[in-house]
């Protein structure tokens, strides 16, 4: 009887150290899992810099002085909160943004007077458009029409379905005048490609800052 019992607590000592190192093992595991996935999201984060406003250099993180641009501002100017939006008017999910989210933002948040939107060029190397569309955009502010055609600009996409669409420099054209401004004014400037420059530099601004997307 004495050796049974014997024998039932050295497996119950077993037992219960098998126990406390499978504890200690996969807790291990765990905090191993733990540790690679913020490595990995660190890598990624320092790889990628996609948190605007800073700047992503040699793995360090630095304050960036972002300018809200030269285009009119949407919204109460004396507004707490600015937004500076990186947009490119030729993006499916920018228009999707304009589609769903910005009505929300512009209700809310814009014409309670607290916030103000301040919109910059980003214009994605792989939608042919964006360009000219982005030039068309400042052409159209000569005439105090800035926010009227980048909302034209949107619509017209949605009309031809989902995804990227494609549109020409004559429809570029065609939705300025539908907007009432004075063709021979914008067709001049939007022919002379003037604004190239300006479109570049906000482009360039928001890569400084680390945008890599839009919107």
């Amino acid at each position: 009887m004495k050796q049974q019992k014997k024998n039932s607590f050295s497996n119950l000592l077993s037992k219960t150290s098998t126990v406390k190192i499978n504890y200690v093992l996969y807790s291990l595991l765990l905090l191993a899992f733990f540790a690679l996935g913020y490595l990995l999201a660190r890598v990624q984060y320092l790889e990628n810099g996609v948190s605007v406003g800073k700047n992503v250099i040699n793995g360090d993180s630095a304050k960036v002085d972002m300018k809200v641009g030269e285009l009119p501002i949407l919204g109460d100017e004396d507004a707490k909160v600015t937004i500076v939006e990186f947009s490119d008017l030729q993006c499916p999910f920018c228009r999707r943004y304009f589609e769903d989210a910005f009505p929300q933002i512009k209700k809310e948040y814009v014409d309670t007077g607290k916030v103000k939107i301040a919109f910059r060029h980003y214009p994605l190397q792989f939608h042919k458009m964006a360009i000219p569309a982005a030039i068309a955009s400042e052409c159209a502010n000569d005439q105090d029409k800035f926010w009227e055609f980048h909302d034209l600009a949107y619509k017209e996409q949605g009309k031809q379905g989902q995804g990227t669409v494609e549109f020409t420099n004559d429809n570029l054209k065609t939705w300025a005048k539908n907007l009432g401004l004075n063709t021979e004014d914008f067709n001049k400037c939007f022919d002379s490609g003037n604004y190239k420059e300006k479109v570049d530099r906000d482009f360039a601004d928001g890569s400084t800052a680390g945008v890599s997307g839009t919107p």
